[in-house]
């Protein structure tokens, strides 16, 4: 009942566009949280869940046999050279004048379009960046958002997005793009400070009028620029204030494992928070967890593990806070405090209050809302609904582990 009453608070109307599996999705999750299996069996059954019926598409896969349509390559699928598709790649990125990234890169460029064909799965950038590249029209920008990286479409709160949105839309090139964000930035918020309001609900009535016409684009682009101060700062700022509930509420555990957290921030506290999420991975000869890339689940965990090296980057702001991380830590905390107040709360309950504080978050940080689309998310979603939420996510990681490992000595 949990996830059905979760369901039917999700709303699909600020989608930029409406896709059949994102409801099949949704009424899967409904279907799993309901089902006899779960309540008997709910870390396994989330596990395979997450194996087998998440749609998992490795986005490495994906982009080789976009490329291979796209160029109409003559040999078949399967024979068609790795090189071939690097030299696409090159050979596009060079003609349309794209940046290999859109911040400092060390890496070689070869090897960071070896990387995009071998991958899982990639963060949001990496798609935008290939949309520039590739010169993709915004519908196949959406395609690898929605369906590869199983994330949501483009966010309308997000004047980043909406720029690239319209780029894409109207075929302009990387270098067009700072262009257009440099005039509409120079120009700022135009609007009257009454006419605001009214703004924002003529913008969510007619939101494809206002992305590809270029008067309304920059008005559009103002107001929003207007409202997203210091966006980077507000991420760091949220989460620092979840680290730090996370780590007061895991005083009375780790005082029971005679571990000192008197310095908030240091290494002793990210250490902490790792064997509470992550106690059933194995560990190398060096106490660091084993890779992602040797669990079954890699194309959903990849990239969305919150260790001590993880957390050390966040914690020094080398590392931009990515919304997992805010979404793993308010699971976290949220768990710890229950914990420590004594009083146990039904799944429902739990999962609701989740729910509600995870997307006055992400809404207050101009972010989409919970979107059980994504696997990530769907897995905290499944795990709040146990009895013992933490003990099936790290039974969750573990098990990715231990059949991993079957399947290898098999």
């Amino acid at each position: 009942m949990a996830v059905q009453d979760y369901c039917g608070k999700w709303d699909l109307s600020g989608m930029i566009r409406d896709y059949e599996f994102t409801r099949r999705s949704a009424a899967n999750l409904r279907l799993l949280g309901e089902s006899e299996r779960f309540a008997g069996e709910d870390s396994d059954a989330i596990f395979q869940y997450l194996r087998n019926q998440m749609e998992i598409v490795y986005f490495g896969d994906f982009l080789r046999r976009y490329l291979y349509e796209r160029c109409q390559f003559t040999d078949a699928f399967p024979d068609v050279p790795e090189e071939d598709y690097i030299h696409v790649i090159e050979d596009s990125f060079a003609m349309n004048r794209a940046p290999h990234a859109f911040g400092p890169v060390t890496s070689k460029w070869r090897n960071i379009v070896k990387r995009w064909l071998h991958a899982g799965a990639v963060k949001r950038s990496t798609v935008f960046l290939l949309g520039f590249g590739l010169r993709m029209p915004d519908q196949d920008v959406s395609m690898f958002l929605t369906k590869v990286l199983k994330e949501q479409d483009f966010n309308p709160n997000d004047p980043e997005e909406v720029l690239y949105w319209y780029c894409f839309h109207q075929g302009l090139s990387y270098a067009e793009a700072l262009k257009l964000r440099r005039e509409m930035e120079q120009e700022g918020d135009a609007l009257p400070a009454e006419d605001r309001t009214e703004f924002w609900h003529s913008v969510q009535n007619e939101l494809p009028l206002y992305l590809s016409n270029p008067k309304m684009l920059k008005e559009y682009y103002g107001w929003l620029n207007a409202r997203a101060e210091a966006p980077k700062l507000r991420l760091f700022e949220a989460f620092q204030t979840l680290y730090e509930r996370c780590l007061a509420g895991a005083d009375q555990i780790v005082t029971r494992e005679n571990l000192n957290l008197a310095t908030r921030g240091s290494s002793s506290g990210a250490y902490v928070i790792e064997r509470l999420l992550y106690s059933g991975v194995p560990r190398s000869d060096q106490r660091n967890l084993e890779p992602v890339a040797s669990s079954l689940l890699q194309p959903i965990l990849q990239s969305k593990r919150l260790d001590r090296q993880r957390l050390g980057r966040l914690l020094s702001e080398q590392a931009p806070v990515e919304r997992f991380d805010l979404l793993t830590l308010q699971f976290l905390a949220n768990l710890l405090t229950e914990q420590t107040s004594g009083i146990a709360l039904a799944p429902k309950d739990r999962l609701l209050r989740f729910v509600d504080e995870a997307n006055a978050l992400l809404t207050g940080l101009n972010l989409w809302e919970i979107y059980p689309v994504n696997p990530y998310e769907s897995f905290l979603l499944l795990c709040l609904l146990t009895e013992d939420p933490l003990c099936a996510y790290n039974d969750v990681w573990e098990l990715s582990y231990e059949s991993s490992s079957s399947l290898a000595r098999d």
